[in-house]
C-alpha cells in the first residue's frame, strides 16, 4: 500500500468512525430529546442533525463527486439559526436524509483514486490551490532544515545526567 493509499484509507476509516458515533447517539434519542437544547440557550439536537446533514451534503459538490441530495436543507439549517423556522422537517425524515447523504458520500469516497483525493476541491480557488501546492513542494525542505538545526544544537541537558554505564 502506497503512502497516498494509506492516507486515504485512514481518512475514510476516520469518517466512518465519526459518522458511526453520531449514528449511535441518534439511535438512542427519543423524539422528545431531539427537541431539547444541547445546553441552555443553545441549538436543539434536531437543528444540529439538520445542519450536519446539510453540511455533509455540500461535500458532494465541494469534492466534485456529484450533485447535492438535499439542498433544500440549507435554507432551514445553514442560512438561518435555530428557532427561527416555525416548522422543521420531522426527525425521522432528517435521520433518513442523514443516512442517505452519508451512504452516498461513502460510495463516492470509495470511487476516488488516491490521486483524486489530493486534487484541488471545488471550494478552493486557483490561487489557494497554487499556494497549497507551493507549500507542499517547499515543506520537505523546511522540515529538513529544522531537522539539521535540531541535530546540530547542543544537548546540554544530556551532559548533566548521571552516567548509566557502571
Amino acid at each position: 500500500m502506497t503512502h497516498e493509499q494509506l492516507t486515504v484509507s485512514v481518512a475514510i476509516a476516520s469518517w466512518k468512525n465519526a459518522v458511526g458515533r453520531v449514528d449511535k447517539i441518534l439511535s438512542e434519542l427519543t423524539e422528545e430529546q431531539f427537541l431539547q437544547e444541547v445546553a441552555p440557550g443553545k441549538n436543539r439536537i434536531v437543528y444540529l442533525l439538520g445542519h450536519l446533514t446539510a453540511v455533509h451534503d455540500s461535500i458532494h459538490t465541494i469534492l466534485g463527486v456529484g450533485e447535492r441530495l438535499h439542498p433544500e436543507l440549507d435554507a432551514i439549517f445553514v442560512s438561518k439559526p435555530d428557532k427561527t423556522i416555525a416548522q422543521l422537517p420531522p426527525v425521522p425524515e432528517l435521520k433518513k436524509h442523514w443516512t442517505h447523504v452519508n451512504n452516498s458520500l461513502l460510495e463516492q469516497f470509495a470511487r476516488l483514486s488516491p490521486q483524486e483525493w489530493l486534487e484541488r476541491h471545488m471550494a478552493m480557488s486557483d490561487t489557494e490551490a497554487f499556494g497549497t501546492l507551493i507549500r507542499k513542494l517547499t515543506l520537505p525542505g523546511r522540515l529538513e532544515n529544522r531537522s539539521v538545526r535540531i541535530r546540530s544544537s547542543p544537548l546540554t541537558f544530556l551532559s548533566n545526567r548521571p552516567s548509566t554505564n557502571t
